[in-house]
């Protein structure tokens, strides 16, 4: 990404657009260190409202391509 100084959203949704569709928002984005969240909701959990594994690997795996 050419300039980390950009609004991190701005700058991930742009090459990753799949991340939006996936929910993660990108909190900062440097060269040292980027911080992603994904909120909780009902349509990203496994039965009894647990976190589905797939999404948090998705979140890793866009974090560490940010």
């Amino acid at each position: 990404m050419s300039n980390v100084d950009s609004d991190p959203e701005t700058l991930v949704y742009d090459v990753m657009p799949f991340a939006r569709n996936l929910g993660i928002e990108p909190v900062s984005v440097g060269v040292d260190e980027v911080r992603a969240r994904l909120g909780w909701t009902e349509g990203r959990c496994t039965g009894g409202g647990v976190l589905h594994g797939g999404a948090l690997v998705a979140l890793a795996d866009s974090t560490a391509a940010m």
